[in-house]
């Protein structure tokens, strides 16, 4: 609903700007040099595509941060948890909170009568399963990333396709103007095209380098905790045993 909402402001922005080129020797907006008529129908689309993706960005940046899914306090609160032995309790606050870490806490205790490497066979299920989801969030900044550039050359070709037609149209000498015009379609669809696919591509990277970096933190965090409870379970054997040898 954001999205759409932006989009819409996008065109009637675009819509409501001065169409009229400017005279012969008069210096030109940017919104003609850009967008109509130095662009050309094509170029309004793209633009409109880059609105989305920037929109997209934002909503991405903002979802995907260490703070929410790796957040400090709660690593703190099931930390301690565990280390008092308060499992039922860390289950409910993991199952109330939605970051990636107490999702893969609450998938990896619910194990635990299970044994350990049950344990650590749903912290792996658990880990890809997230990563996989987050990944295919961003995947719309790839695919915007990818389709600019082919809106851009389309756009492009469309203009060099007007040039072309502009020569039999002016019986073999067409006007510098209709040229002009042509080419200035085909550039301008180009540079929006690029406008789009640059920053997208790029923080697609940002976030699927961040996204492994958190996918590897938690991992590492949780490894440590089952450990933890390892050695827990090993000294809790060790002084029970003395104590069934004494009774024996």
């Amino acid at each position: 609903m954001r999205l759409l909402t932006l989009i819409v402001i996008a065109t009637l922005l675009l819509t409501a700007a001065p169409a009229q080129a400017a005279e012969i020797g008069q210096p030109r907006s940017f919104y003609e040099l850009f967008v109509w008529p130095g662009g050309g129908g094509m170029s309004l689309f793209i633009m409109l595509i880059n609105v989305a993706s920037i929109a997209v960005m934002i909503e991405r940046f903002w979802t995907i941060r260490r703070q929410r899914l790796l957040p400090e306090g709660m690593r703190s609160k099931i930390r301690d948890l565990l280390a008092n032995r308060q499992y039922v309790e860390v289950l409910k606050v993991t199952q109330a909170d939605g970051s990636f870490l107490s999702y893969v806490v609450h998938a990896t205790i619910q194990e635990g009568p299970h044994g350990f490497a049950a344990m650590e066979h749903a912290m792996a299920e658990a880990i890809e399963e997230r990563t996989t989801r987050l990944l295919r969030r961003i995947e719309p900044l790839n695919i915007l990333g990818n389709v600019g550039p082919m809106l851009g050359l389309m756009g492009t070709v469309l203009g060099i396709i007007l040039a072309f037609q502009a020569i039999p149209t002016e019986g073999g000498a067409p006007k510098p103007a209709a040229l002009g015009h042509s080419i200035g379609i085909a550039l301008v669809a180009t540079f929006w095209g690029l406008v789009v696919a640059i920053p997208a591509l790029t923080a697609y990277a940002v976030l699927r380098t961040r996204i492994d970096a958190i996918s590897a933190e938690v991992a590492l965090v949780v490894q440590e905790w089952i450990g933890t409870l390892r050695e827990m379970q090993r000294r809790a054997r060790v002084a029970a045993a003395p104590a069934v040898n004494q009774t024996t």
